[in-house]
């Protein structure tokens, strides 16, 4: 048995390799943010529904799976990709989400799946207005119990912003402080999301992940 709990979207590519490349990248925001928002379901074989967009006029090719991975192919009916850039940022992220919503649901039925979460799901994007905004890990308490620090993450189209915030006693954000931007895929940035640790009750550093190296510190004073 598989959980499914992971979604991607994406143009397979052709010739017009600037515009799909625009949207794929762009599209990591509103995907992880659905994958967020899905209820974690258990499946005999799925844990991950790639959804691939086919260019108007293109070979839709059968959907299947692949591993874990069902890969879903559906013709895009729904805009004009190479217009894609023309759009402001919200008519981007609705765009992203309906035709993720579009796959999901074929793979649904595909795949003999209640749709109720997938449709939970997207609503839930929705009632955010599509801001995949989050906090990342459990937060980390001072060594006398008075602070709590978090990493917190903006999500968007274009880049993934990375800070450290500070919360008092009361649970009040008293310190926001900005570690970095980079690409918004997932696999790029979660290289920053190491591991929070306080040095004393007023300096913290951001240690990487796997290696020793420190990649940023924090001074309260």
């Amino acid at each position: 048995m598989k959980k499914l709990n992971y979604f991607s979207i994406g143009f397979d590519y052709d010739e017009e390799k600037n515009p799909i490349m625009s949207f794929d990248s762009q599209s990591h925001c509103i995907s992880e943010m659905y994958s967020g928002a899905f209820k974690p379901m258990v499946t005999k074989e799925t844990s991950c529904i790639d959804i691939n967009c086919i260019p108007t006029g293109k070979k839709v090719d059968k959907s299947h799976h692949l591993d874990a991975v069902y890969r879903v192919y559906f013709e895009n009916k729904l805009f004009d990709l190479n217009k894609f850039n023309d759009e402001n940022d919200s008519e981007k992220k609705k765009i992203i989400l309906e035709l993720l919503h579009i796959g999901a649901i074929e793979a649904c039925r595909d795949l003999g799946l209640d749709k109720a979460r997938f449709i939970e799901a997207y609503e839930k994007v929705k009632e955010l207005d599509y801001q995949n905004n989050y906090y990342y890990k459990k937060p980390k308490s001072s060594p006398n119990r008075k602070q709590k620090a978090q990493i917190y993450i903006e999500h968007g189209l274009y880049k993934a912003d990375i800070y450290i915030v500070i919360f008092n006693k009361e649970q009040k954000i008293i310190r926001k402080e900005f570690i970095l931007s980079d690409l918004p895929n997932p696999f790029v940035f979660s290289a920053h999301l190491g591991n929070l640790k306080w040095i004393d009750n007023d300096r913290l550093v951001l240690a990487h992940k796997q290696r020793k190296d420190i990649l940023y510190k924090v001074d309260m004073i």
